[in-house]
């Protein structure tokens, strides 16, 4: 589209205001936007007039079956999107839960590239799920080759830390209130990298554990989301690695190999 006259503005300017131009349109607009005084007084009135607007119009909380339309929108249309692994050329599809086996500190470490690889994308929101005992040492391992600061992105909410409760109830009102204010935040990616509180003070038992992992295969499936959890091999009883890790999550991984239909998985 050539350079507009004012009288073309004139007629854009409405839509200008309400993102209703295409790129084309917009792109023009702004070129003459930034040189032509004249528009300047009838732009800021047509944005308090928008903001006036939308103040207008009261908060709602959608009802359940609204929310079920939106997901299931938001959900086709990031089908065919997959997030990367980080530390890996794998990628996951939105929606997935995997359980990653590691033996060793390192390879513990090595998951916090799932998150780091996103703290830069601006659509994308981050969630440390952990025992508070461990917040420190795992935001340094994700500090760690990321050149910004993760302190920044916890102050200004693009990343979250979320600690542990008594029950699989609040676990999941917990961690599903974070992401719903992710989504209205207007982050439309969300990773979380769990590190569950096996055996930990303020965690529910084994057996109650086992059907919080079961659960998230439908909260998962209820955001635009990919959920990772880790499974420390040495230090968890064999009922944790079968029954919460095997039995419990769709995708497997360890290490560099990836069970995209693990045998074990007992669909919920």
């Amino acid at each position: 589209m050539t350079g507009l006259r004012c009288a073309e503005v004139d007629l854009l300017l409405g839509a200008y205001v309400l993102s209703a131009l295409d790129e084309e349109e917009r792109a023009a607009a702004d070129a003459h936007l930034h040189q032509c005084n004249r528009h300047q007084d009838p732009l800021d009135a047509l944005n308090r007039s928008a903001l006036r607007l939308v103040d207008a119009v009261p908060e709602m909380e959608p009802r359940p079956e609204l929310r079920i339309r939106i997901m299931d929108a938001i959900r086709a249309e990031t089908a065919a999107r997959s997030v990367s692994l980080g530390w890996s050329r794998e990628r996951l599809s939105i929606g997935s839960h995997a359980c990653v086996f590691h033996s060793n500190e390192a390879g513990l470490k090595e998951s916090m590239a799932f998150l780091r690889v996103g703290l830069d994308e601006p659509d994308e929101f981050g969630v440390v799920f952990a025992d508070k005992t461990r917040f420190a040492s795992l935001t340094q391992w994700l500090q760690e080759g990321y050149a910004g600061s993760t302190a920044s992105l916890i102050e200004r909410g693009k990343l979250a830390m979320i600690d542990g409760a008594p029950n699989t109830e609040e676990l999941i009102e917990k961690i599903g209130a974070r992401l719903d204010q992710a989504l209205a935040d207007g982050y439309g990616l969300i990773r979380l990298l769990g590190f569950i509180g096996w055996d930990q003070p303020g965690w529910p038992d084994t057996t109650a554990i086992v059907e919080f992992e079961k659960q998230v295969n439908a909260v998962v499936r209820s955001y635009p989301a990919v959920v990772v959890c880790t499974y420390d091999i040495p230090r968890l009883s064999g009922l944790s690695l079968t029954e919460g890790g095997l039995h419990n999550h769709p995708i497997t991984i360890m290490g560099n190999r990836i069970v995209r239909e693990n045998p074990f998985y007992l669909a919920a």
